[in-house]
């Protein structure tokens, strides 16, 4: 691990930007890690690339617009699904 502390082993917050897709998302990743993509910004792509995964715990929907979002989060393929909130964050 790339670090350690008098309590244990620690791994540091970490955010991965522009990951193509299929790349570590098709991974179950353990941590605090974030990885980051971009798409063309259409409700039916993030969808679809939400929804391609084998994994689908929780998902969040994160935006201004709380009609869009609900109906973005309808559509997901999750256990939990939030919007502006991380269902397991019990907020």
């Amino acid at each position: 691990l790339p670090g350690s502390s008098e309590r244990g082993n620690y791994y540091p917050a970490t955010v991965l930007a522009d990951v193509p897709h299929g790349a570590l998302r098709d991974e179950e990743t353990f941590g605090p890690v974030v990885a980051l993509s971009t798409f063309d910004g259409s409700d039916d792509t993030a969808v679809a690339l939400a929804n391609d995964s084998r994994y689908g715990l929780t998902a969040s929907v994160y935006s201004s617009d709380l009609k869009r979002a609900g109906a973005v989060a309808a559509r997901l393929a999750a256990g939990q699904v939030g919007v502006n909130t991380n269902p397991l964050s019990g907020v």
